[in-house]
């Protein structure tokens, strides 16, 4: 890594007092450093970061990606849904609200919060966002960052529009039960507030009965 100070274990480079022969993985990493702080006291650019998460982005640093792998095993034990992809606005939005409430219950940052949902990707959604997050830097992209391209590709602006309407015209409906329209009041007010979060100022033009 540029920059650290190599320190050599001569008990593997130089044989041990038994005479056992060099450690050979140990010599390649050790030469492998040398090289890389020559090349950087020469302004050559930085070596690629190492492969971590679904999409080879990891905190960088020893200590950081060791803090990574904590926090990594700490979520999985949680059991976090994964999501395969679905433009079935109830289902994508259990799924970030499950998600949401494991993040709650670890507080995770902002950037945790967006690695740790990548994380959880698979199928369909792991493959669109390899194309999406192509120019990213997954080490500093927000939750919001990732939320904001993830409901325009699986909340797309036609379902959102009409999700809306149903919500904003609810009170125009024919009679029913009061148990069913509270349902019904409260899954799309769930669904109102989590993609149109600017616009809760409308909520006021509804009335319950």
């Amino acid at each position: 890594m540029c920059g650290r100070k190599v320190t050599r274990n001569t008990r593997n480079t130089q044989g041990n007092e038994n005479g056992e022969a060099p450690n050979f993985v140990e010599m390649m990493r050790l030469m492998t450093e040398e090289m890389t702080n020559q090349t950087a006291n020469h302004n050559a650019p930085p070596p690629p970061p190492p492969v971590g998460n679904v999409d080879g982005h990891i905190p960088q640093g020893d200590g950081a990606q060791d803090a990574w792998l904590n926090l990594l095993e700490k979520f999985v034990r949680l059991k976090p849904p994964s999501f395969e992809g679905s433009t079935n606005s109830l289902v994508v939005d259990k799924w970030k609200e499950d998600i949401k409430k494991i993040f709650i219950a670890m507080r995770c940052t902002p950037v945790q919060r967006q690695q740790l949902a990548v994380f959880q990707l698979s199928g369909e959604a792991r493959n669109w966002w390899k194309n999406a997050s192509i120019g990213l830097d997954e080490n500093t992209l927000t939750y919001a960052a990732f939320c904001e391209r993830f409901y325009t590709r699986y909340f797309p602006a036609i379902v959102r529009h009409k999700k809306i309407k149903e919500f904003v015209d609810l009170e125009q409906v024919k009679p029913m039960l009061v148990d069913d329209y509270l349902d019904k009041y409260i899954s799309l007010q769930c669904l109102y507030i989590s993609w149109y979060p600017m616009n809760t100022s409308q909520l006021g033009s509804l009335r319950m009965v």
